[in-house]
């Protein structure tokens, strides 16, 4: 779906697959009707799985805003298998040595950002190997 105002577009993705909840959805109006949207929770463990099985820049960006804004990456790292099984903090550390910030940065035009997203890279590789209390 494109939403637009007077100066500004995006594509915005919609998605319904039944799963699990990782937490309850909240219900945002839409013109007359209303639509469940994930929790910012939901959202940073499902980004975290999207990254390990796309590895797009996207993904990285809202991951780094999503704990910016105070989200435990901790918890979403925990919940994460929750979303796929097949998820792993240590092999989504090792996609993340050969992830590319600054070149994919660079190529869509945010290279302003393309060092920090790159330290942040970085230190999610980092946070992903350290051990944890089970």
């Amino acid at each position: 779906m494109r939403v637009s105002d007077r100066d500004l577009s995006v594509v915005v993705d919609l998605i319904s697959e039944p799963m699990d909840a990782v937490d309850a959805a909240g219900t945002h109006p839409v013109g007359q009707s209303e639509i469940l949207v994930d929790s910012p929770r939901s959202i940073l463990a499902e980004k975290l799985c999207a990254l390990l099985e796309r590895s797009e820049l996207r993904d990285l960006i809202d991951i780094d805003a999503l704990v910016k804004s105070g989200e435990s990456l901790d918890l979403a790292i925990a919940d994460a298998p929750r979303r796929d099984s097949g998820f792993s903090p240590l092999t989504l550390a090792w996609v993340l040595r050969g992830f590319d910030a600054i070149g994919l940065a660079k190529a869509a035009g945010v290279s302003n950002d393309a060092a920090r997203l790159d330290t942040f890279r970085k230190e999610l590789i980092d946070h992903l190997i350290e051990p944890r209390d089970s």
